[in-house]
């Protein structure tokens, strides 16, 4: 992509980002700058990464320790991370999670992507049960439906791989429970009840 184009998209996703006011325990700034990922990918996937990638890079440049100036940065981290998972692209996925956890771990929802990473990379899958536990039974993410199903996923995946049941595990109530609260709070998303399948298996 030429310096102008780049530098033009690079304007426009800065203004799709200071447009984003949720706080990052709202459902709906994952939401949208999951939707911001997708509109990049549907326009031009080949250069999607050269964009969020450029961005991120410029945004840290300009953070001069501004918690305002980061949080924006963190929103071009986030949908890099995105974009990483969705082309499984699992060794940049890794690197940037790790590479960036100095200036983005004190954000809430960088566990979100860590546990993710862990998830679609297969590592760390038992510090991640633990930790995933400690999010959903805190107050701001209780009833996130995101987390909820994270945790059960992470859990199921992790006794897929070591081939033993979940049966008579410590576990296997708690997975109950935070998949059983994803469905009553959205009832209408397959994907819970095909994780659920997974657990009676």
């Amino acid at each position: 992509m030429e310096s102008d184009e780049l530098k033009t998209e690079y304007n426009r996703l800065y203004d799709e980002f200071k447009k984003i006011e949720y706080g990052e325990t709202d459902h709906r700034y994952r939401k949208s700058l999951k939707s911001i990922v997708e509109q990049k990918i549907n326009e031009n996937d080949q250069i999607a990464a050269e964009i969020f990638e450029s961005s991120l890079k410029s945004l840290i440049a300009l953070t001069n320790n501004s918690e305002e100036e980061k949080s924006i940065a963190y929103k071009a981290f986030f949908c890099l991370n995105s974009f990483y998972r969705y082309k499984k692209l699992l060794k940049k996925l890794d690197y940037l999670i790790n590479g960036y956890k100095d200036i983005f771990s004190h954000f809430k929802t960088y566990n979100l992507l860590y546990f993710l990473k862990n998830l679609i990379t297969k590592s760390d899958l038992l510090e991640s049960i633990e930790k995933s536990y400690d999010v959903i039974k805190s107050e701001d993410y209780s009833k996130d439906i995101g987390y909820l199903h994270l945790f059960a996923d992470i859990v199921i995946t992790y006794y897929e791989g070591t081939g033993k049941s979940i049966e008579d595990k410590i576990w296997l109530v708690e997975v109950e429970k935070a998949l059983e609260k994803a469905i009553e709070l959205k009832r209408d998303y397959a994907k819970f009840y095909s994780t659920k399948a997974r657990l009676l298996l």
